[in-house]
């Protein structure tokens, strides 16, 4: 029983975390990524996009006028 709750357990908290990592980006804009503040070299075009959950954060910027 005790493997069923622990199992039941992992799998929630995976896919929490998997779900935390996508993110959608509007068109008309660019998703800009910081890490511990710092801005990382890479963006993420519109769309979905995937990120590191916890860690990442990402702004979006209008590139249209």
């Amino acid at each position: 029983m005790a493997f069923v709750e622990i199992f039941f357990g992992l799998t929630i908290l995976v896919v929490s975390i998997v779900m935390t990592s996508f993110h959608q980006v509007n068109q008309g804009y660019i998703a800009v990524y910081y890490r511990g503040g710092a801005i990382l070299n890479e963006i993420g075009e519109p769309g979905w996009n995937m990120m590191m959950p916890f860690i990442t954060s990402y702004s979006e910027v209008q590139v249209t006028v």
